[in-house]
């Protein structure tokens, strides 16, 4: 049997331009605080890497949190976290500039020449490391969600770089995507917790999520980007998450089936997605967090301009409660 979403009129996404400078730190103050760096690629022969940058201020204790997770064709191969102390990393509130234990680890930046926004990543762990260079292919939306608000800077970007894994430099390229979540209010806690996940066809970028309330309402936005252009926000009346095949996974039930369809006057999409893997992890303690490797299979079709999309991505399932 399958879910289909029930839509809670309070909220409805409303994008607007962002400006690469508000991938900067937005330390508003209040304790306690937390705000995080998302970076995704998928990489050839069957490569994927997450990369994750949180920031967490807890009265005069300040902390970053740093994780590297790589898969091979969806099935996790390395999971690598680090935690690191004030004064031991500096974070920029004037530009996307992260510097961990005297090193950069995330720089933004304009390419002039080009006008793309370009981002340089640089993680080393234990076992792991990623040197990569994400250069952005259409155009970044900000707006608020239910208790927070969430920029994605690079909807689409193309990857190149390396991956080391257990001394082994692998030269990759591929695809990426990266957001910022800011302004964390007590008030996303109160959700249950949220679905989000993207996919691409030749020329069109879909980002999705769902917000799903304490009385499990879902609150769904989906975006289009049209690369190397802009965007649009779907009206969440014309768009169906169908979420089935509920199974229990470490003490949670989750969906292993997931449908989206949009019919409206500009945009018809219909995706199916393939569950591959599914990896768990807990996030400060108490939320559960479900990254899925799906395939993604169906069509966008934008303003009468049909393409099919097949493709391995990520997507996720974050549980507060």
């Amino acid at each position: 049997m399958s879910k289909k979403n029930k839509l809670d009129k309070i909220f409805i996404f409303s994008p607007k331009n962002i400006k690469i400078k508000n991938d900067a730190l937005h330390d508003h103050g209040l304790i306690p605080f937390t705000e995080w760096w998302y970076f995704d690629a998928t990489l050839n022969d069957g490569y994927t890497a997450q990369m994750g940058i949180r920031l967490i201020s807890l009265l005069k204790l300040k902390l970053v949190f740093t994780r590297l997770d790589i898969y091979k064709d969806g099935k996790l191969i390395s999971h690598e976290r680090k935690t690191q102390y004030m004064p031991s990393f500096k974070l920029s509130k004037e530009k996307p500039f992260i510097k961990i234990a005297g090193k950069e680890t995330m720089k933004g930046f304009i390419d002039k020449d080009k006008q793309k926004w370009v981002y340089d990543i640089s993680l080393k762990l234990q076992n792991t490391a990623v040197d990569l260079r994400f250069t952005g292919s259409t155009k970044g939306w900000m707006g608020k969600v239910p208790g927070s608000i969430w920029g994605v800077l690079l909807p689409r970007a193309d990857v190149e770089g390396t991956l080391e894994i257990k001394k082994e430099i692998i030269k990759v390229k591929g695809e990426g995507y990266h957001d910022h979540n800011w302004n964390i209010t007590p008030r996303v806690i109160f959700n249950y917790g949220w679905y989000w996940g993207k996919t691409n066809s030749q020329n069109y970028s879909i980002t999705w999520a769902s917000v799903i309330g304490n009385k499990r309402n879902y609150n769904t936005l989906l975006m289009i980007n049209k690369k190397n252009d802009g965007y649009i926000n779907i009206n969440p009346k014309n768009i169906e998450l169908i979420l089935g095949d509920y199974r229990k996974f470490k003490k949670k039930k989750i969906p292993y089936n997931f449908q989206i369809k949009v019919k409206d006057e500009e945009a018809e999409i219909d995706l199916k997605m393939k569950i591959l893997d599914i990896h768990h992890v807990k996030i400060m303690g108490f939320m559960n967090y479900f990254r899925y490797h799906v395939v993604y299979n169906g069509f966008i079709d934008f303003k009468g301009k049909k393409e099919k999309i097949n493709e391995m991505r990520m997507a996720e399932l974050l549980v507060f409660k």
